[in-house]
């Protein structure tokens, strides 16, 4: 089986066929077989019969006639938008696409490229064929036409449909052997239970062999299967790749600007101008009137809103839109929102996106799972700019990609004299606070940083108006809230909930809040499943990258019944890919916040959440990539180590990470940084000198040096005055070394408070705190970070104000 990289690197796009399943359009928010036969029954209010799709829709068909059938299908596909993947179809050039989806995802990812497509949907539409024109053939008919509207094609949904459609399959499957004389031909978007799919490699495969074709055909599949997927392999003599359509498309696009390096947007800035192919697999399109489906369903378990949501009027507006719209419209060139998990920051970031989508904005949101093209975004920032338009990128959870977004800032955005770009980050509070941002950020004093928390007295009123105003909502909501009269909600979630948006979620929808959904959904499974999604879930919060093979060596799970409990789990536990060359597979629940749910009530006795930290710990093989990555992880998670109630244990943990990766930094500062706290001085200056020498010196380390010669000089009994003001003069002048080596390091500015105060009160010394607030304000100066700026304000206050006679 290949990995996404080597089949990006063997594809030749001119050279390769397209044939599309409905796991290409499911990015896009179209349902694939079973679930589109069920929204179809509950569209035409019937009861769902079962069975495959096209036993379905034989069934329907019969109770409530054709047209009524291929209305509620039309309605159900026609809003669809295409996906990132599908936007990067079009200028990789591929010669023929074939597929069996009804959609028009495809024509209309051509039509925002301003490409030429020619679609084939029947028999009846050979003539329309052009060389040289990119060429669509709809095995199964499309949404556009069929013969209860009076058309000559059809829409292959039932078995009769399949018969009537013989010829017309058979026609195509004689263009793909003659494509394979040629050409590649690559499957995508299907799944290897689909008995259809198979039908199709075998009849490519087919056709292959009697050719004599020496074509090559690929497989691309949207759901990790490796026993059926080597089966095929060796039956039929195709290439199995596991992932999907956006995932590839990133790939090869990538690929293609690298080889292209003359690559630079297009100066032609209409409604439906499209970014450079490096980046437009990673950034989903925003409109104000974007499609997909909405689904009161997200709101009542805690989810983000969609912004088809937004457009569907299922979320409500947040005090804190108006100033941060403010800025933008100022000009801000980046505003950030932070906040703790829970208080709506990213639905908050996507109405404001919404909004100027709305006034004539090119939007775009990044896709998480990407890395930050900086240098990509810079050059859309000028082509908008040379044209007088405006662009806003929205980028959730962006202390992922930090860095490169700190160099967008600094080295292009800032330094353009025109730009058309304005930049959203939305970032969980924990992650956002330690890192190193850029100084753009905190432009114009701290106005462009944003702090969401509680729901102020409008956000309530407005959150109760939209539960009164929206029926889809009213259906969920718990019988406690409904009895209510307006000014009694508004009460009660301003006193009980306290203002809390993901607790006022949870009253609002009562007996079927996240919690209680998410508890019995864990009791209904068996205990050896239990086991394994608690373990999952306290895993992931606790900054472990969980993986298969760990599981099982944590839980000593045989390998053999594993998938077996994916199945079992499925959509509670999922895998994923993370390097298949080396049998990789990643686990996950379906979001951080139920993991957190899962870990608080299932690990509650903190002796069982240690034992769990201390069985990672001892299972880590650092020789495996990600598992290194989880040493740090463990040290920085909120659930990880720190969690430990026991000092004694975090440092005995620390100290073990440390003897497995004696080259990772994070272990030693935490583990310094508790042996200070715990007054084991002189053990820490041993393990300081020990990290020094392991991994040189960075900036936490330095403090440490400063903090230890602090503690010298405080703690150390039986010792003259004078002799504490020579340590702490040697921690005053470590402190400077500090700012001298890093300059851009807030905490190097802010240990001077606190060698300023052990001064005052050993020495009897002013001047060394009013000198540390005079050096914090020219860190702030350098940095514009908020921290500083508070740090100031409080030894201002604290230390400077009059005191009563």
């Amino acid at each position: 089986m290949l990995t996404l990289a080597e089949l990006a690197a063997r594809l030749n796009p001119r050279k390769t066929v397209l044939f599309l399943g409905a796991g290409a359009s499911i990015p896009s928010g179209a349902p694939a077989g079973e679930q589109l036969g069920k929204d179809l029954a509950t569209g035409l209010q019937q009861r769902y019969p079962g069975g495959d799709l096209t036993e379905a829709t034989q069934i329907l068909e019969r109770k409530v006639g054709r047209a009524r059938l291929v209305e509620v299908l039309h309605q159900r596909l026609i809003s669809l938008v295409p996906s990132t993947g599908l936007l990067v179809l079009p200028d990789l050039n591929w010669p023929i696409l074939f597929s069996t989806n009804f959609d028009l995802l495809i024509e209309d990812a051509y039509k925002a490229c301003n490409k030429p497509l020619v679609t084939i949907r029947s028999n009846f539409d050979w003539e329309k064929i052009r060389e040289g024109t990119p060429t669509l053939f709809k095995i199964h008919g499309c949404i556009s036409q069929d013969i209860c509207r009076g058309d000559r094609g059809r829409i292959v949904l039932t078995e009769r449909d399949y018969d009537e459609y013989s010829d017309f399959r058979k026609a195509l499957f004689g263009r793909l052997a003659l494509a394979l004389q040629t050409s590649d031909v690559l499957f995508i978007g299907y799944s290897l239970r689909d008995r259809h799919i198979r039908d199709e490699v075998k009849l490519a495969s087919r056709e292959k062999r009697l050719q004599g074709a020496p074509g090559r055909i690929y497989v691309l599949v949207f759901d990790e299967d490796a026993d059926r997927a080597a089966f095929i392999e060796e039956e039929l003599g195709v290439s199995v790749c596991f992932g999907n359509v956006d995932t590839l498309m990133h790939a090869m696009a990538s690929k293609q600007a690298a080889e292209d390096s003359t690559e630079a947007p297009s100066e032609d800035i209409g409604e439906h101008w499209m970014l450079p192919i490096s980046i437009r697999a990673s950034s989903r399109v925003i409109n104000h009137t974007v499609g997909g489906e909405a689904n009161a369903m997200r709101l009542f378990s805690g989810s983000p809103a969609s912004f088809a949501d937004i457009t569907n009027g299922f979320t409500f507006q947040r005090t804190m839109e108006a100033p941060i719209i403010e800025r933008l419209e100022a000009g801000a060139v980046c505003v950030s929102i932070v906040g703790v998990s829970g208080v709506g920051k990213t639905t908050m970031s996507r109405r404001i996106a919404h909004k100027f989508a709305a006034n004539n904005y090119f939007v775009w949101e990044h896709d998480s799972n990407f890395s930050l093209d900086s240098k990509s975004w810079a050059s859309v920032s000028e082509t908008l700019a040379r044209a007088g338009k405006r662009g806003l990128i929205l980028i959730d959870d962006c202390t992922a990609v930090l860095g490169q977004i700190n160099r967008l800032l600094e080295d292009f955005l800032s330094k353009q004299e025109e730009r058309g770009l304005q930049v959203i980050l939305v970032a969980e509070r924990a992650a956002w606070n330690p890192r190193r941002k850029s100084k753009v950020i905190f432009e114009n004093d701290r106005i462009n940083t944003f702090s969401l928390s509680l729901l102020d007295h409008a956000d309530i009123e407005r959150m109760v108006d939209l539960t009164e105003s929206c029926r889809d909502i009213q259906k969920l909501m718990s019988k406690n809230y409904a009895k209510l009269d307006h000014e009694g909600r508004v009460s009660r979630l301003r006193q009980r909930c306290s203002a809390d948006m993901f607790v006022s979620l949870k009253y609002v929808f009562g007996s079927e809040s996240l919690d209680a959904i998410i508890l019995r959904e864990y009791a209904a499974l068996a205990p050896e499943h239990q086991d394994i999604y608690r373990t999952v879930a306290a895993l992931e919060v606790s900054g472990t990258r969980v993986h298969r093979q760990l599981i099982i060596r944590l839980l000593n799970t045989p390998a053999y019944t594993l998938q077996g409990v994916l199945a079992v789990l499925e959509g509670i536990v999922d895998e994923y890919n993370i390097n298949q060359k080396d049998g990789l597979y990643g686990w996950r629940t379906r979001h951080n916040v139920i993991a957190r749910v899962v870990t608080e009530y299932k690990y509650s006795n903190p002796d069982e959440f240690t034992k769990l930290i201390d069985d990672v710990v001892e299972n880590l093989n650092p020789s495996i990539v990600i598992e290194q990555q989880t040493i740090a992880a463990l040290c920085n998670a909120e659930f990880g180590i720190k969690k430990v109630a026991s000092l004694e244990k975090r440092i005995e943990l620390y100290s073990r990470l440390i003897s497995k990766a004696p080259r990772e930094r994070i272990p030693y500062h935490r583990l310094i940084g508790d042996l200070i706290r715990s007054g084991q001085v002189e053990e820490a200056d041993t393990q300081l000198r020990i990290a020094i020498d392991q991994v040189g010196i960075d900036p936490p380390l330095h403090r440490y040096k400063v903090r230890l010669a602090l503690e010298r000089a405080t703690k150390i009994h039986g010792i003259q005055v004078s002799d504490r003001r020579v340590m702490l003069e040697r921690a005053y002048n470590l402190a400077h070394e500090g700012i001298r080596r890093y300059p851009n390091d807030k905490y190097a500015y802010i240990i001077f408070e606190d060698i300023g105060l052990a001064f005052e009160r050993i020495c009897g010394e002013v001047e060394y705190l009013e000198e540390a607030v005079g050096i914090m304000k020219s860190g702030y100066e350098r940095t514009l970070d908020p921290d500083l700026a508070e740090r100031i304000e409080r030894a201002l206050r604290d230390y400077f104000q009059p005191r009563p006679p």
